[in-house]
């Protein structure tokens, strides 16, 4: 996995070099990204640095530890972007079949009504619909519901990955830049 890689490579990084290797080498997949996009912050605070002068410490570093950490909680937010479609799917599929399944029995009961008669022939095609829109609303509902608890799960487990990952580069640039 991608992330334990990530984490191993940080934890031996002796050197801002060594971090920005870590991202190169891990180009395109997400610890590379997530290494690269704080390795351009580290490096633009430095230039400020030279430029406005003082001490190295620790402002710089609560900066670069603040945007690690505004890096996962964007990286999960972009992960979990989608999942409200799953969770709407779930509850509106449910919803509309139970909707189907009243408008079903309000057709048996408006055809027994109008024949006089509680036969099967008079009952069933409403009853069939009925059913027929449980069956459907039940088809779409249950996968999503599924799928967006499957999924939910994964973009915390990621996160956590994430997280792991942005504590040891924070570890790593604050044995760098506090000593």
């Amino acid at each position: 996995m991608h992330a334990l890689q990530a984490l191993g490579f940080l934890q031996k990084a002796d050197s801002l070099d060594d971090i920005l290797k870590i991202g190169q080498r891990m180009n395109g997949t997400v610890p590379g990204y997530f290494v690269a996009r704080n390795m351009r912050s580290v490096y633009t605070l430095l230039e400020l640095h030279k430029k406005v002068g003082g001490e190295r410490g620790f402002f710089y570093w609560q900066q670069l530890e603040s945007q690690a950490y505004q890096s996962v909680d964007e990286m999960a937010d972009a992960e979990e972007s989608y999942l409200w479609v799953l969770s709407t799917c779930a509850a509106a599929a449910t919803l509309l079949g139970l909707f189907g399944t009243v408008w079903g029995l309000v057709h048996s009961f408006l055809r027994i009504s109008q024949k006089q008669s509680a036969d099967i022939v008079t009952v069933a095609p409403g009853i069939a619909e009925a059913l027929m829109t449980t069956l459907v609303g039940l088809i779409v509902a249950i996968p999503a519901l599924i799928l967006f608890n499957y999924l939910s799960i994964q973009v915390r487990r990621m996160e956590g990955y994430y997280m792991e990952i942005a504590a040891e580069f924070c570890r790593a640039l604050q044995t760098l830049f506090l000593g």
